[in-house]
């Protein structure tokens, strides 16, 4: 038979080609993008309320201790505790519970007195230390053995003579003594207050 013809192909049919080829000419290479770093910052502001409901056990409550709890406190006293404390420990082991306004008031009251108390200790106690500093020599009289040994002295002995000396009330101060084993000099410390001491110089004589 006669001999296959080829077919030209449609005008339209070249006219898409042409554009098509052009188009993989010009285009420019797909690129993937980086996917972007994933980001902490809160698109707003949490408020205050927000961050309590999220956070209960980050706000603290007034307990007040029903039954001492060392180291924490003692019967009465009055903490600021946070919730978690309170809900998991002071709850369970009924040792507190949660504090009026009436108990809290009554509480501040209680330690403001304290307060004063202790500071009027103090300042009593740092008069009583100013009159001690101001005696001069303090001297202690012991007679002599046949052997050479001093009588001892105790703390007790100490006290009396500063107190005949400086007029003070003592009542409440407490000494430590050095090794006294002979006549001469030594300092002796004196507490007159939880957080006042001084020391003394002492001279022990020959009576």
């Amino acid at each position: 038979g006669p001999a296959p013809q080829l077919q030209r192909p449609h005008a339209t049919t070249m006219a898409r080609l042409v554009v098509f080829s052009t188009l993989l000419t010009v285009a420019t290479p797909f690129q993937a993008s980086a996917p972007g770093r994933p980001t902490t910052a809160l698109a707003y502001k949490k408020t205050r309320k927000e961050m309590n409901q999220k956070y209960p056990d980050s706000k603290t409550v007034d307990y007040v201790l029903t039954a001492d709890a060392p180291p924490y406190g003692r019967e009465g006293d009055v903490l600021k505790a946070s919730r978690g404390f309170a809900r998991n420990f002071l709850a369970p082991m009924k040792l507190g519970e949660p504090a009026s306004a009436e108990i809290v008031a009554a509480f501040e009251a209680k330690q403001a007195a304290l307060a004063a108390e202790q500071a009027a200790a103090y300042d009593a106690a740092a008069v009583v230390a100013q009159t001690l500093m101001g005696l001069g020599d303090v001297s202690v009289a012991r007679a002599a053995g046949e052997d050479g040994e001093v009588a001892a002295v105790s703390a007790s002995d100490l006290l009396q003579v500063l107190a005949e000396k400086s007029k003070a009330d003592l009542g409440a101060a407490k000494l430590t003594l050095p090794a006294i084993d002979g006549f001469g000099d030594y300092t002796v410390r004196v507490q007159l207050h939880k957080d006042l001491k001084i020391d003394l110089p002492v001279r022990l004589v020959e009576a």
